[in-house]
Formats: C-alpha cells, structure tokens, sequence
C-alpha cells in the first residue's frame, strides 16, 4: 500500500493548506462567541443559591443569593466571574455621618464619592461609590451604618457558567426620588399650630389686660359676700342691679361700710375676658355718700 511521501512537495503544500483552513475556522468560531458577549445585557440565573459576591472570586463576601430564573443585569467580565448590577435585596450598608434622612424612609448622600460596603464595616469590601445627593431607600440601621436598598452604580459578582444571555434589552435603572410632602398633613399641621398660637396669644393679651389700671370713681352701695369655697369674704360694690365691681382693701376697713352707700375711688382692674370674675377696683379712698 502507498503511504504518503513525505518528500513529495504537492502532498506537503495540500498538508499546510488543510492545516492553515483548520486554524482559520477554529479562530473564527472563537471570534464569533467572543462577539457575542458584549456589554451590557440581560441575563438569567441558572442555579439555586448562587452567591453574588463583593469581588471577582471566592475570597470577597457574599451580600446575597439568587435562584434560577432570576434576572440579572450584566455589565462586564473579569476572567470567569461577570460583572453585575447589584439586584434589589443585597446587602449594602453607608455610614450615618455620610447619609441625610429626608424622611423615614428615604436618605439623601452628603459626601462626594461615598464608599457604599458589603458590610457594616470600613473593612468591608466596596460595592461602588454614590455622589452627593444621591437618594436611596434606608431599610435597617447597624450601629453607626444604614442598610440601603442597592441603585445605579452598585455591583456585584457571579461565576459566569451560573447566567444565561438573555437579551440586549436592559431595564430602566430604579431612581430614588425625594420624599413628596403630604399637602393635606401639613396644611392640618399648620393650622393647629396657628390655634395653640392664637391661644397663647389670647392669654398673653388677657393676663396684660388684667394687670391694666384705670382710675375710676363710682358711687355704690357695699355688700359683704361670704363664700364657702374660700376662707375669706368678698366685698362687692353694687353699682346698678347690673353692674358690679370687687372692691380689693383691707377688710377691717370695708366691713365698716358694709350695707352703706358709699363713693369709691381707685384703681380698675379689667377681669380676664370669659371668666366669672367681676371687675376689682383697688380701693385708694371709700367714703359714705348721702
């Protein structure tokens, strides 16, 4: 049986040619699959309990785990670990001196380039950084840190053989937007702040209207008032059967004018308006009129 020659040179050109053919297709296939996977895309998790890491290998922190089916954006890869957007539910936490509450949910970013970590932790691993006035959603509070709900510019990072391509179609990022104020609370806010202010106001106008002193003189007949709730009679100055006024003296002088026409002269005390009490005229001078 003839073999083949290897010093025949049409033979050895046929070898190289079918050599050269060989290479350039396995080449192409390679150049076909790596252009296939470009950036970004959606993908879908093909595995229970795959761990989304805080860097490119076994070594970093898991902040969560995903099942199959389970989305995913893609937005990278570093040998064989893809590079993801951080999914809702993965554990981030900032530190209070750098976050604003706006509500009791929402926090605003204060400082420029904020590291966002995988745990509560300056040693923790960095998921990314936010720039100021960045909002987020706070979830839970660990001492100094707040737990935040992941947003644009978070990753994370899963093996590649757990994703599958799924589309080159990506949803739109979630946008934290600032706490929208309740018009009807506030409005109720405001208006029971402005009534506890016009009640302070009223009783201050009232108290200073209290301490007001006329000069009055009036002519009136005095009656002795004995009451049981106090220990200490009152003296009344009956003016007409609708007018009256509290006479403020001693009591050792105004008993001595009890029942008797008399002219009063002094000073007038106004009543807090809406009370029980009568006007008092501070008693300077009392004598019997005929």
């Amino acid at each position: 049986m003839a073999g083949r020659n290897p010093f025949n040179p049409s033979q050895n050109k046929t070898l190289k040619k079918t050599t050269l053919l060989l290479i350039l297709f396995l080449l192409g296939i390679s150049g076909t699959a790596k252009g296939q996977e470009s950036f970004p895309f959606l993908g879908e998790i093909k595995g229970k309990n795959v761990n989304v890491r805080a860097g490119q290998n076994e070594n970093f922190e898991s902040v969560m785990r995903l099942q199959t089916g389970d989305k995913v954006v893609v937005v990278g890869k570093e040998f064989a670990w893809y590079k993801i957007k951080l999914p809702p539910g993965a554990s981030a936490y900032v530190h209070s001196k750098y976050l604003k509450m706006l509500s009791k949910e929402v926090g605003e970013i204060t400082g420029h380039r904020v590291n966002v970590r995988a745990g509560a932790g300056v040693n923790a691993s960095s998921l990314g950084q936010l720039v100021r006035s960045t909002k987020v959603y706070v979830q839970a509070q660990k001492e100094d840190w707040l737990k935040v709900e992941p947003v644009e510019g978070l990753y994370g990072w899963v093996t590649d053989g757990m994703v599958d391509f799924i589309s080159k179609d990506i949803p739109a990022p979630v946008i934290v937007e600032a706490p929208t104020r309740n018009i009807y609370k506030i409005a109720k806010e405001l208006k029971k702040k402005a009534i506890e202010e016009s009640t302070k106001e009223t009783a201050k106008a009232n108290e200073a209207l209290s301490k007001i002193r006329s000069p009055i003189s009036v002519a009136g007949l005095v009656k002795k008032i004995e009451e049981s709730s106090s220990l200490e009679a009152k003296y009344k100055l009956i003016v007409t059967e609708n007018i009256s006024y509290t006479l403020q003296a001693p009591a050792s002088i105004l008993d001595y004018f009890v029942n008797y026409h008399t002219k009063v002269d002094g000073g007038l005390v106004f009543a807090v308006p809406g009370s029980s009490q009568s006007d008092t005229i501070q008693v300077r001078r009392i004598v019997l009129s005929y």
